[in-house]
Order: C-alpha cells, then structure tokens, then sequence
C-alpha cells in the first residue's frame, strides 16, 4: 500500500513540473499515467484557466522553414546528447525537461512567440522515438540535422543552407 502512495506521489509530483512548463493534458498522461480530468484540474490550480485543447502537432509541422528546421535541431540535439540511444527507445520527462531548460538557455522566450515551447519539445521527443523525425549527416559540414515524414522543404543541413546564403549576401 505505501509503495502505491509513494508512486502515486511521485507521478502527480512530475504532472505538476509537466503543468507547470504548460505541457498539455496528453503528453502529461503519458508520461505520468495520471486521469486526464486530474491533470486538467492541477492545469487550472496552476494557470487560471483551462489546458489547450485539440489535436497534438507532428513534429513535420515544425519544418516550414530553414530557420524553424535549425530551431528543431537544435532542441533535438541537446536532447540526444543528454538521452542518448536510449531517446529512441522510450521518453524520458527528466531528460525533456534538461534538454528544454538547455534550448531555453540559448534561445530564451521573451515573450515573441519564437522557439519550441515544452510542447513543441515533447512532440520533437515523441516523433524521434517513433521515427517520424530523424537525424541525418551533412556531407557538407559533418553535422546531424533532424528530417521528418511528410514535410515541403527537401532533406538537408539548415546550416549548410544558412552557410550559402551568408556567403550570396557577402559577395554582393
């Protein structure tokens, strides 16, 4: 009985850092197995006001341009360099949260509406584990940048793109 108080304890403890950073109800399910009408409820205690609702974005809808494809990798790779291959296999809350808290650091949300939220971050996390979003090798450059399923710009290095384009503007 106490080891399922204790577990019971723990879970609702990460729903409440999950609510806190404003990940929604779903992913906060998942990654806590607490009932959605709980969650819901600790998200107003902690906001004010209702958790978003609809459908969860695919991380393809974070691919619309170069520069959002960099922003993508750039999450994605603090998160692999913190997880590991082990970030293909399951979804850790402990290493989603270091690898935002890392992004945000180097990307700080001042309130423009730029970057991934925690949100965005859990989806990018989720999308890598199932293998919708992947990491592929610059021939160019050597680095990894992330690809997904379904998405309007051709696969390759947003650095690389960026690189190129510096180079136009400075030989003009």
């Amino acid at each position: 009985m106490a080891l399922t108080s204790l577990l019971r304890h723990q879970r609702r403890e990460l729903a409440m850092k999950l609510v806190k950073r404003e990940l929604r109800t779903s992913p906060v399910h998942s990654l806590t197995g607490l009932p959605e009408p709980e969650i819901r409820t600790l998200y107003r205690m902690q906001h004010d006001r209702s958790p978003p609702s609809g459908p969860m974005p695919s991380a393809s809808s974070f691919f619309s341009s170069r520069k959002n494809q960099a922003e993508v990798t750039l999450f994605g790779a603090l998160y692999r360099h913190l997880g590991g291959k082990r970030i293909h296999r399951q979804l850790s809350a402990d290493i989603l949260m270091k690898a935002h808290d890392l992004y945000r650091a180097v990307h700080p949300d001042d309130g423009d509406g730029k970057g991934l939220d925690f949100t965005d971050a859990w989806v990018i996390a989720r999308d890598l584990k199932s293998g919708a979003t992947r990491f592929l090798p610059c021939r160019q450059c050597g680095l990894d940048y992330l690809i997904a399923d379904h998405v309007d710009i051709p696969p390759s290095c947003p650095f690389c793109f960026f690189r190129r384009l510096r180079k136009q503007k400075e030989g003009r």
